[in-house]
C-alpha cells in the first residue's frame, strides 16, 4: 500500500486534498524499532515531527519519588497508529519532555521540522490545516487528561 494511503486518514492530515498529501511524502522518513528500543529520550534536542504508522509506544517521564533514591519514570500516556508526537520539538526546536519507547514492533514517520515549515511557507493553506489539526489533537490530549485527573 503506497504511504499516501496509509497516512490520508490520520487526524494530523485532516482538511488535506491528494495533491497536498503529495507534497508531504518526499519529507517523510520511515523508521522501524523493535520492542522495547527507545524512539526518543527524555531532554533530547529535536525538531522533528513523528507520526506512528504502526504499533504502540509508551511516553515515560521521570518523576521524583520521595520513596526511591533516584528518579522513577511514570507511565504517562500510550500511543497507537495515527497518533502524532514530537510536537514541541517541532515547533519551538527545545528539548523533549518524555521518553518514547516501543511496546512492540513500531514504524513511525520522522519528519524533519525545517523542511516542513519550509512547506508551510510555501503553501500557507497546507501549513494552517496541519497546525489546526495539530491544535485539536492537543485540546483532545488535555481533555483527557482532565478527566484522568479528576476521575482518579
Amino acid at each position: 500500500m503506497l504511504l499516501k494511503d496509509r497516512i490520508k486518514g490520520f487526524d494530523i492530515f485532516a482538511g488535506l486534498c491528494p495533491d497536498e498529501l503529495e507534497e508531504i511524502i518526499p519529507l517523510c522518513q520511515i523508521c522501524n524499532f523493535n520492542a522495547d528500543e527507545i524512539i526518543v529520550e527524555e531532554d533530547a534536542i529535536g525538531s522533528a515531527l513523528y507520526i506512528i504508522l504502526e504499533g504502540r509506544l509508551e511516553v515515560k517521564m521521570r518523576t521524583p519519588q520521595p520513596q526511591m533514591p533516584e528518579n522513577a519514570d511514570k507511565l504517562i500516556a500510550t500511543r497507537k497508529a495515527g497518533d502524532i508526537f514530537g510536537v514541541m520539538s517541532f515547533m519551538k526546536k527545545d528539548r523533549t519532555v518524555a521518553r518514547l519507547t516501543a511496546i512492540e514492533k513500531v514504524v513511525v514517520i520522522k519528519i524533519d521540522g525545517d523542511k516542513l515549515n519550509k512547506l508551510f511557507e510555501n503553501n500557507n493553506h497546507l501549513g494552517y490545516l496541519i497546525m489546526r489539526n495539530i491544535a485539536l489533537i492537543l485540546d483532545q490530549r488535555l481533555i483527557d487528561l482532565f478527566f484522568k485527573l479528576r476521575n482518579g
